[in-house]
């Protein structure tokens, strides 16, 4: 279903915000724009500061549209360079694979 002009606003809105937007369409018609949000845990931030105070890089590695990735990246406190969007499964183990043979331990 296409989205509405009207409703593509509330949509960038949300994608900004780091959730996801979620239409309802009824008769093959966009009537509503809704948001799916996992909150971050609150010592998920603080975590990503220890380990970067401890010298320790830390990557994200999302699924996730790259407009919601880099938002809850930026709630962690992580740089743009360290998030990483729109991979899939198979992406994800060629990462690994990739830090690794790069000599990087990798822990997730």
């Amino acid at each position: 279903v296409p989205l509405h002009p009207a409703l593509a606003p509330a949509a960038e809105a949300v994608l900004a915000s780091g959730r996801t937007p979620v239409c309802v369409a009824v008769d093959q018609r966009a009537l509503a724009v809704l948001e799916i949000h996992a909150p971050l845990r609150a010592s998920a931030a603080r975590m990503v500061r220890r380990l970067h105070g401890r010298g320790v890089r830390v990557l994200m590695v999302s699924g996730d549209r790259p407009e919601v990735a880099q938002a809850v990246g930026e709630q962690l406190g992580l740089r743009p360079d360290e998030v990483f969007a729109g991979v899939d499964p198979v992406g994800k183990l060629e990462l690994v694979a990739r830090e690794r043979a790069r000599g990087h331990v990798v822990a997730m």
